[in-house]
């Protein structure tokens, strides 16, 4: 029986791949037939708990977005809002931002944050701006404090 332990990846070259050709190709047919039998088993699983076929979507998140929807959206209280090409293209420029980055990971009492752990936690505390934006043209009255959503501003800063 051709195994992990019988074919090591550093052992696999072009200079031995002819050789060892046909312990190559036992190895790959069982990896693909054990993944099959997974697949096959995991398709049985979603389509138990979830009557979801897993061949009809083709990422996980599809996947989890459809189930999400049959499973725990009300879609009677809470229509989603799929925006325009425009809105989506004004939303998604929101979230492009700098890259920052430590170069001389040196310094005395120092702390260290990893901002994108904290997504799941914003996500589950936090609220979310959703549904169809209202679109305004004028802040300059408005407080800060008082706004809640997707802002592109211009700000001149005094001297």
């Amino acid at each position: 029986m051709v195994s992990k332990r019988t074919i090591h990846h550093t052992n696999v070259t072009l200079e031995t791949i002819v050789e060892n050709a046909v312990d190559y190709l036992k190895y790959l047919k069982h990896d693909v037939e054990l993944l099959g039998h997974i697949m096959v088993r995991a398709q049985q699983i979603f389509f138990e708990y979830y009557k979801v076929d897993i061949v009809d979507k083709t990422t996980i998140a599809a996947m989890a977005f459809t189930i999400w929807r049959m499973r725990y959206h009300d879609d009677k209280r809470w229509k989603l809002y799929i925006p325009t090409k425009e809105e989506d293209a004004f939303i998604r420029r929101a979230y492009y931002g700098g890259h920052v980055d430590v170069y001389k990971p040196y310094g005395e009492n120092l702390y260290y944050y990893d901002a994108n752990s904290l997504y799941p936690y914003i996500m589950k505390t936090c609220k979310m701006p959703g549904g169809k934006g209202v679109w305004h043209d004028n802040f300059c009255n408005k407080k800060l404090d008082d706004l809640f959503g997707f802002i592109q501003a211009l700000v001149y800063i005094p001297k």
